[in-house]
Formats: C-alpha cells, sequence, structure tokens
C-alpha cells in the first residue's frame, strides 16, 4: 500500500500506474477532500466479481464448504468439466 498526495501523484503519475499494474499495489492519493483509491484493473474486476458471487443466496456458505473439504474427496478438473457439459447438454 502506497500513500501520497495528490501532487506528488500527478508529478509521478506513470510510476503509481506502473507500481499499481505490476505489483498490485493500492495507491492512497490524499487531497484536501479526501483520499481516492488508485487500484489495478485486475483487482477492480475481482472485487466486482466477489461482490457479484457473495450476492447469489447461499453462494458464500458453498464456496466456504467447498474449501473445508479435504483434498480427496474433491471432485477432479475433467469431474468438473464433465459435470458442467452434463448440465449444458441437459439444459438444451
Amino acid at each position: 500500500m502506497t500513500v501520497t498526495t495528490a501532487t506528488n501523484f500527478r508529478n509521478n503519475i506513470f510510476k503509481y500506474l506502473s507500481s499499481c499494474t505490476k505489483y498490485y499495489d493500492p495507491i492512497y492519493v490524499t487531497h484536501k477532500e479526501g483520499t481516492c483509491v488508485l487500484i489495478s484493473q485486475e483487482d477492480y474486476e475481482s472485487l466486482l466479481e466477489t461482490i457479484e458471487l457473495n450476492g447469489i443466496p447461499g453462494m458464500r456458505d458453498s464456496i466456504l464448504e467447498a474449501r473445508n473439504t479435504p483434498r480427496d474427496e474433491r471432485l477432479s478438473d475433467e469431474e468438473v468439466r464433465g459435470n458442467v457439459q452434463a448440465n449444458l447438454l441437459e439444459a438444451s
């Protein structure tokens, strides 16, 4: 996390943009009216996806349950792909 003033940010904008995108370092820019945060597009899209997934009823509990499932009880990637394809075929 980097904190800087608006003046310093303006004078070094390309350095801060590079740090933000290369190292996923959020940049806090302070000014007389408050503070703004600059994050990479990838981090922003990840936040939006997290918000969207948390808005689906039961999704958070499902993710936590899956996270707590022992590895030897989890489906393999191939099994997941097969289940998804089977569900798509059923739906069509």
